[in-house]
């Protein structure tokens, strides 16, 4: 069985770490036998074909050449991450009779004004980037509710959500009920992010591995609530890890680089070396003002980590309030006490330690996942078939 993935990013030997996520699921489907090729479609990223761990990667933007391939290698079904104008203009609302299951992520179907943490009202550049934004999500959303509206007519296309929040909020901003659809959340490898059992004193080891360039992950918040915490003595007994991009140019690091119990590092870990985290720490910080799901977090949640997240959006569906982790209500004085919580109830700490490990790899497990996604493929291949006769 063949399958066509057409994705606007992809890894490559000089770009490691573009859409990961769709190159472990690919990895899987080879795996299991299906032969399996990708499609960069990005109409800025046109290079070279190229193979990359056995994956065979065509690398032309072109329309024309897209079409073509789709021609040529002759797919039972097309797999689609981040369905842009151009692609569901110029291939997926043609009248193609191959299945086509397609995985929306956020971006390319929620409304500009979902992203308005993002600007700061007093920076007049932010006014431009604004304008720029409301402009080019309108005319994704046009074409978004085209897909939606064309695949509410063909059986051939179904889609398929992380949660269930991603798919209420992408019908409500583009207008239109969804009627093939499915809700399948990312897969995390719980063969590297297993359970690593807790001790009781690991709850002072606290973690965060956040990137500091955009307001969505909540940096800002947790930077206030740790000079909350910094007032407390019982800050002293706290170590912290704190790593991701810009992190040495923050608020936060301003603040804390003289602590000797707070490591700040501004860089970019593979997951081996997260999973090393993982097994150094006991308490995760996942804050966030909005997530379709929430990976890292949920990689954390494996490896027997204690979660502080965020009440919001689609986090509650991976993280049930004092059974799989804490949920704040994003204040920084609550994000403190959240963190005191936990650090002072060891009990507290065990319990979310293993109850969100269980939880998490039952919901999102890898095998799980791959399980229920080549099962979505099937029954549309299936489908097809079946109206053909």
């Amino acid at each position: 069985m063949k399958l066509l993935v057409l994705i606007d990013d992809y890894p490559s030997d000089k770009n490691l770490y573009s859409n990961v996520f769709a190159h472990a699921r690919v990895k899987e489907y080879i795996k299991l036998g299906y032969i399996v090729e990708v499609v960069i479609t990005s109409n800025y990223k046109s290079v070279e074909d190229y193979v990359y761990e056995d994956v065979k990667v065509f690398g032309s933007a072109k329309i024309t050449d897209i079409k073509k391939k789709i021609t040529d290698f002759k797919p039972d079904a097309i797999l689609v991450h981040f369905a842009l104008g151009r692609i569901i203009k110029h291939i997926l609302t043609k009248d193609s009779k191959t299945p086509t299951i397609i995985w929306v992520h956020g971006y390319e179907a929620l409304g500009w004004y979902r992203r308005l943490f993002n600007f700061d009202p007093f920076v007049l550049k932010t006014y431009y980037k604004l304008l720029s934004l409301i402009f080019r999500n309108t005319i994704q959303l046009y074409f978004f509710r085209q897909l939606i509206k064309f695949a509410n007519q063909n059986k051939n296309i179904d889609f398929v959500f992380v949660s269930e929040w991603m798919k209420g909020i992408a019908a409500k901003d583009c207008l239109i009920r969804i009627k093939n659809s499915e809700i399948i959340g990312n897969p995390i490898d719980d063969s590297l992010f297993y359970y690593q059992e807790k001790n009781e004193s690991m709850r002072f080891n606290i973690l965060m591995i956040r990137p500091f360039n955009s307001k969505k992950y909540g940096t800002d918040l947790v930077t206030e609530a740790l000079i909350i915490l910094k007032k407390n003595p019982i800050f002293e007994n706290l170590n912290f890890t704190i790593v991701g991009k810009d992190a040495e140019k923050s608020k936060l690091f301003s603040h804390f680089k003289d602590a000797k119990n707070v490591m700040i590092k501004g860089t970019f870990l593979d997951q081996k070396s997260i999973k090393v985290l993982h097994d150094q720490n006991g308490v995760f910080l996942a804050i966030s003002r909005q997530d379709a799901q929430g990976v890292s977090m949920c990689e954390a949640m494996s490896s027997g980590l204690a979660i502080i997240s965020s009440n919001n959006t689609a986090i509650p569906e991976f993280i049930p309030d004092y059974q799989g982790g804490l949920l704040s209500n994003n204040t920084p004085s609550d994000i403190a006490n959240k963190i005191l919580e936990i650090v002072e109830n060891k009990a507290l700490f065990l319990k979310l330690s293993k109850q969100g490990s269980e939880f998490i790899r039952k919901k999102v497990g890898f095998e799980s996942i791959i399980n229920q996604e080549l099962n979505v493929i099937n029954k549309s291949i299936k489908r097809n078939d079946a109206n053909i006769i």
